[in-house]
């Protein structure tokens, strides 16, 4: 009767523990859903954050393409160079001319990957 009792208990336990298939993957999906609407929170928030705000940008240009490309590009948008990254395919750079409202603009078309506000890339650089 002990026996039967705790076989059953151990029985009604294993039940609980273990999600039948269909939970488990509805489980699962739960999972990717939240962590794809955090990132899509964090990103939200984040694009007003690095948007160029001031003459000064920072400018992340190809891996592969050296320091000459981050500067290459600076030059082809009419820009100056104002200080070097850690790495060299990323550098701060300013417009060259006093009214450029289109500066980041012309960082895309020379080739930059990325045109961050200067003032927040100063803490990576």
């Amino acid at each position: 009767m002990i026996n039967d009792t705790a076989q059953s208990l151990k029985n009604d336990n294993d039940a609980t523990t273990k999600l039948p298939l269909n939970e488990q993957t509805h489980s699962r999906g739960m999972r990717y859903i939240l962590v794809f609407n955090i990132l899509l929170c964090i990103g939200i928030i984040s694009v007003p954050i690095l948007m160029p705000k001031n003459d000064r940008v920072a400018v992340f240009t190809s891996p592969w393409g050296g320091a000459s490309n981050v500067m290459n590009v600076i030059a082809d948008a009419n820009g100056a160079l104002v200080n070097g990254g850690k790495a060299e395919w990323i550098a701060v750079a300013s417009s060259a001319s006093e009214n450029s409202t289109d500066f980041v603009d012309k960082l895309y078309q020379a080739g930059a990957w990325l045109v961050i506000d200067g003032a927040i890339a100063a803490a990576c650089l």
